[in-house]
């Protein structure tokens, strides 16, 4: 079989970090090619579920790859649970919507299993870098 040689500089790649409180979700986002960013808010004053979700498929749409620190394990998965349930969300108040994300935030904490089917292609430098590895345990984006 014979591999093809794929240039960085052809693909789509967008820079992301999920936070996830009790009141309160964001999630950020920038692009690696251009100097352009942007971020959603989902909170009591303001409700971006909507825009997001059209951002996303957009995205996904243009076969983006999702890079992030420990985002197969997190990230990704909130993007996941937003996402393969956005009808859901989008027909809860803004609070219920919260409530639901920081659950399933608080649920992937506590569980030691990865949801490996990613509705997005991810890129994870945590995994890349091996910080998971025995001797690099506790390391942190900070």
């Amino acid at each position: 079989m014979e591999y093809q040689y794929i240039e960085a500089k052809n693909l789509n790649y967008v820079i992301y970090d999920v936070e996830t409180l009790k009141g309160a979700f964001t999630i950020y986002f920038k692009s690696y090619k251009k100097e352009q960013e942007c971020y959603f808010i989902i909170h009591k004053d303001r409700n971006d579920l909507q825009s997001l979700l059209k951002f996303l498929k957009k995205l996904k749409d243009q076969n983006y790859y999702f890079v992030g620190f420990n985002n197969v394990k997190f990230d990704s998965q909130i993007l996941n649970f937003i996402y393969n349930y956005r009808d859901s969300l989008l027909s809860m108040s803004t609070e219920e919507v919260i409530s639901n994300i920081y659950k399933k935030a608080q649920e992937i904490i506590r569980s030691e299993e990865i949801f490996f089917k990613h509705t997005f292609k991810q890129i994870d430098i945590f995994k890349q870098k091996h910080y998971d590895g025995k001797a690099k345990l506790g390391t942190s984006l900070k």
